[in-house]
């Protein structure tokens, strides 16, 4: 009995160090990211309070934004030029003559 009861105590022990380091532990990380948001608002504020902003500071800022691809405007393609392209395909054998014929309508509204 005596042993179940130092394993029991033992065993509470070692859960309440685990729980103190992990409050410990949230609670830096909650400072931290704290601090972090701070920093950025600060940045932020000091940069729109700023009437003519410093080129350095602007080139910071937009260094920490990534960039995405620009966007491609869709091709324009003719009429003709898709007809042509079609009878290409169709020339390599991989469109049926029936295929060839049924896109060509289509693209001609007929």
């Amino acid at each position: 009995m005596d042993d179940e009861k130092f394993m029991d105590d033992k065993l509470k022990s070692e859960w309440k160090q685990t729980g103190n380091s992990l409050g410990k532990a949230f609670r830096n990380l909650g400072k931290s990211l704290i601090n972090t948001g701070k920093k950025g608002v600060d940045r932020a504020v000091d940069w729109a309070e700023t009437p003519d902003p410093d080129p350095n500071m602007v080139d910071t800022v937009a260094e920490d934004v990534p960039r995405s691809e620009p966007q491609r405007e869709p091709e324009v393609v003719s009429v003709a030029e898709e007809i042509s392209r079609l009878a290409e395909l169709r020339d390599k054998g991989i469109l049926t003559e029936e295929e060839f014929q049924a896109k060509k309508q289509q693209l001609l509204g007929l």
